[in-house]
């Protein structure tokens, strides 16, 4: 089953396990997951005292590709309504737009609201991309 390879069903599984008296297969399933940076991974390395597997994974960039999204009529919009102090307008613009992309895109479009300034937007829109691979500290770098 595609469920029981989630970190929620692993990390749930190692401590029925370890509850029920099979330690060591649960200690097994708690050192594989631990090497997931999830929130279950996280749980599973503080049960087994590991640290945290912190890897990042920085987005990265086609040479004109983030200029060539800013030039959509989408983006075009937003950095109008911005340039005249409508700024709540703006960002209801960029969920609506944001909304409407494929995965790749919304990662770029993270890229975009950084180089915007708009950090707080820019880690949103990767959190809508599912990409947790960059710590948010480390964002503004890495992106």
């Amino acid at each position: 089953m595609e469920e029981q390879q989630e970190p929620h069903w692993q990390y749930w599984q190692a401590r029925a396990l370890v509850e029920t008296g099979n330690v060591l297969q649960g200690q097994s399933i708690y050192n594989r997951l631990a090497e997931d940076r999830s929130f279950y991974g996280f749980m599973a390395a503080d049960v087994i005292n590991k640290p945290y597997a912190v890897v990042d994974k920085p987005v990265f960039l086609a040479d004109n590709a983030l200029a060539a999204l800013a030039q959509e009529t989408d983006f075009k919009v937003i950095q109008e309504l911005n340039q005249l102090n409508r700024e709540a307008e703006a960002k209801r613009q960029w969920w609506f737009t944001v909304k409407k992309l494929p995965k790749e895109q919304i990662m770029l479009a993270a890229k975009l609201a950084q180089q915007w300034q708009w950090d707080q937007v820019a880690i949103m829109t990767l959190v809508k991309a599912d990409y947790w691979m960059i710590w948010p500290y480390d964002f503004l770098s890495a992106i």
